[in-house]
C-alpha cells in the first residue's frame, strides 16, 4: 500500500522546504544527494524525486550492502559472457538498466573504491564498461545516492573520494528526522495502524487514548518512521479491534526509551495499584483484574510495567 507523499513526508514546516527542492531537482539529470537518519524515508523520497522526473525508464532501487564484495563491477556495470568464471552469459548491469531512468544508490558511505570508480566514470562522461569489455557503452541514467554517513568527514580521512562527492556539488537534500516533524507523527500512526490491521485481516484499528497521543508525540523515534511502522505492527497484534491502546499497551521498550516522557506521571500508579491488588488477591489474578476493572491480558502488561519503571 503506497503513502501520499503529503502524509509520508509531510508538508508544513522542516519538510516544506525538502518538497519544493525535490520539485526543482526532479525535472534535471543532475546527481542529487539525500542525507537523513536511518528511517527517515531516503528511499521513498528518491522514488517521488523520480516519479516527478518524467524519466521513461525505470527506478532501480540499490543498496550497497547489497552488492556482494567481489562482484561489484560486474553487478553495477555487467559484465561479458566469459568475462570470468561463472559468467555464462552477458549480464546487464543496475547503471544499465536504469537507462532513461534512475539509480538510486543507499548507503554511499559503504561504496567501494571500485563502486567510486563506476559512479565517477557515469557522472564524468555518461559511459560505463562491462567487465570483459574494451568499449564503452553510453547510458543515460540519472543518479540519486543516499547516505546517513559525514561523507565530507570521510574525505578528510581518506576513505571516500573528494572528487566523487564534488559531483553531487551543493544539490544535497537534508531529511529532517521524525522528531522535528511533530505534525506528521500522529497521522503517520493511523496510516501505519490501518496497514498493518488490514494485513492481519483486522477491519477496525485500535484507537489512540488522550495520554497515548500525546506521549507518541514527544517520543524520541530513534529509529523515525521505520520506529513507528514497527510500534503499529506490535499494536496491531497485540490489541483487539476497536480497543483503546492505554501506555501500558504499548512496547516496554519503546515506554523504557520514552524517560521522563509522561509514562510516569500518566501509568505509573495503575501499575502500582495493579501489584498491590494482586497482593491482596493473594496471586489470584482475575479477581484482581475485575477490581480494577481491566482485562487479565491489560493487567498482565501492568504488572510488567511495574517491574522495570522506577
Amino acid at each position: 500500500m503506497s503513502v501520499p507523499h503529503t502524509l509520508l513526508f509531510g508538508d508544513t514546516g522542516a519538510m516544506a522546504r525538502v518538497l519544493v527542492e525535490c520539485e526543482q531537482y526532479a525535472v534535471t539529470k543532475y546527481p542529487v544527494l539525500i542525507l537523513g537518519e536511518p528511517g527517515t524515508c531516503k528511499t521513498a523520497l528518491a522514488h517521488h524525486i523520480h516519479g516527478m522526473s518524467g524519466r521513461a525508464g525505470a527506478f532501480v532501487n540499490c543498496s550497497r550492502v547489497g552488492i556482494p564484495a567481489n562482484l561489484e563491477h560486474s553487478f553495477l556495470a555487467g559484465h561479458r559472457r566469459g568475462a570470468f568464471t561463472g559468467a555464462e552469459s552477458d549480464r546487464l548491469g543496475l547503471v544499465e538498466a536504469a537507462h532513461r531512468g534512475t539509480l538510486f544508490l543507499d548507503e554511499l558511505g559503504l561504496a567501494s573504491a571500485v563502486v567510486q570508480s563506476i559512479l565517477l566514470q557515469l557522472l564524468d562522461t555518461g559511459t560505463l564498461r562491462r567487465v570483459g569489455e574494451t568499449r564503452v557503452r553510453p547510458v543515460d541514467t540519472r543518479l540519486l545516492a543516499a547516505t546517513n554517513a559525514d561523507l565530507d568527514q570521510m574525505c578528510k580521512g581518506g576513505t571516500f573520494r573528494r572528487d566523487l562527492l564534488g559531483r553531487f556539488g551543493f544539490l544535497r537534500i537534508d531529511l529532517p528526522p521524525l522528531r522535528d516533524r511533530r505534525d506528521e507523527i500522529l497521522p503517520l500512526v493511523g496510516h501505519y495502524l490501518r496497514v498493518e490491521c488490514n494485513a492481519i485481516g483486522r477491519d477496525e484499528p485500535p484507537s489512540l487514548s488522550d495520554t497515548v497521543r500525546r506521549t507518541l508525540r514527544e517520543a524520541r523515534w530513534r529509529d523515525n518512521v521505520r520506529e513507528v511502522q514497527s510500534l503499529c505492527r506490535y499494536l496491531a497484534v497485540q490489541n483487539n479491534a476497536g480497543s483503546q491502546v492505554e501506555l501500558s499497551d504499548l512496547p516496554p521498550p519503546f515506554l523504557q526509551s520514552l524517560g521522563s516522557i509522561a509514562t510516569h506521571q500518566a501509568k505509573l500508579p495503575l501499575a502500582r495499584r495493579a501489584a498491590l491488588e494482586v497482593e491482596r488477591a493473594n496471586g489470584n489474578k482475575s479477581q484482581a483484574a475485575r477490581a480494577l476493572g481491566v482485562s487479565r491480558r491489560h493487567l498482565y502488561r501492568l504488572l510488567e510495567q511495574s517491574r522495570w519503571i522506577v
